[in-house]
């Protein structure tokens, strides 16, 4: 049996937009391209993106978002 990967329709937000303590899909410029982050990312109450898996800060400035919908809630200071 052949599983489609599930289509991501929820279109993408400006960064001014985005949510505190969510999981969300960011979008980053590396490079000159623009690069969808493969993991989950939560801004924390301290303005700081943080990897949801691994609770490691991320050090690349991020451009757009858009709900993560795979993740669970979890809560960063």
């Amino acid at each position: 049996m052949h599983i489609a990967p599930q289509l991501h329709l929820t279109h993408w937000h400006p960064m001014t937009t985005a949510p505190y303590n969510q999981a969300v899909e960011l979008r980053v410029l590396d490079h000159g391209k623009v690069v969808t982050l493969p993991f989950p990312c939560v801004r924390d109450n301290k303005d700081h993106w943080i990897n949801s898996d691994l609770g490691t800060p991320i050090l690349i400035k991020p451009i757009e978002w858009r709900t993560w919908h795979d993740a669970l809630p979890r809560q960063y200071d």
